[in-house]
């Protein structure tokens, strides 16, 4: 998929909007944070070319406004992040990172900055996400979950919510049960057959946009697949370190003549 055409003009407008916010009603960290998914965003989004100009501008623009804005030296350090990731990104590398390890999959650090980059929580968020396992922090817009004290919208079994959604999705972020062992703990006999789970990607295909995201979160980097239409944008492995299981985080884009659950052009 190529890239969007975004300029470096828009790029700059676009920072100097996020200056004016500056840190004074939220921690440094948040601000920090902030500044690395604007330039993550920005700089994926760029041709190749643009990249070093917008690089070069922006980082004048951190040294010219450090004294009003009170940055530090982690700005150079956010952007030496991104310039990593970005370079990860086209070389098709994987992202490994560590983080201490949560059973709420959203909360962890790196996760959470991904979403951001990706845009689907914080200052640029977009488009419309929907959750069919979002437990307790999902940040999609419409959430399910079979736990009925999980704060969602819906309380069903996640083949049948599905099934019920006749709208169109921007994304889908997809953090299942990770094994037949943690899927008991929601008492459904279904989640030990593979076809359950083949029918819910279909389901979920159904409901993206061409052009759209599935994000999935597990043990595997299987995603939704490119049988369905669906190319890997990103990897990125969350370590945790012992003898945890690394969180793997898969992106993936839908071909904008995507193929149907039922195999033929969308």
């Amino acid at each position: 998929m190529k890239p969007t055409q975004l300029t470096t003009d828009k790029v700059m407008k676009e920072w100097k909007e996020i200056r004016k916010l500056g840190p004074d009603d939220q921690t440094m960290g948040q601000f920090y944070d902030k500044i690395e998914a604007f330039l993550s965003s920005s700089l994926s989004q760029a041709t190749t070319e643009a990249r070093e100009e917008m690089l070069v501008k922006l980082n004048n623009s951190l040294r010219k406004h450090k004294c009003n804005i009170r940055l530090g030296t982690k700005d150079q350090s956010a952007i030496n992040t991104v310039i990593k990731t970005v370079k990860a990104e086209a070389r098709g590398e994987i992202e490994r990172v560590w983080a201490m390890p949560s059973r709420w999959t959203f909360t962890i650090k790196p996760i959470k900055r991904l979403l951001e980059q990706e845009k689907i929580l914080g200052l640029y968020k977009q488009g419309k996400w929907i959750d069919p396992f979002a437990g307790y922090n999902s940040p999609a817009d419409l959430t399910n979950d079979k736990d009925p004290k999980a704060p969602t919208d819906f309380h069903l079994d996640a083949l049948e919510f599905l099934k019920q959604q006749k709208g169109k999705f921007d994304g889908c972020l997809y953090d299942p049960p990770y094994s037949f062992r943690q899927a008991k703990k929601y008492g459904s006999t279904g989640f030990n057959r593979q076809d359950y789970w083949a029918k819910i990607k279909d389901e979920i295909v159904r409901l993206i946009k061409p052009g759209g995201k599935v994000i999935s979160f597990g043990w595997n980097s299987n995603g939704v697949g490119k049988s369905r239409g669906f190319e890997i944008k990103r990897i990125m492995l969350v370590v945790h370190g012992g003898s945890r299981n690394d969180t793997i985080v898969t992106v993936e884009l839908a071909s904008l003549n995507k193929l149907s659950s039922k195999g033929r052009k969308a």
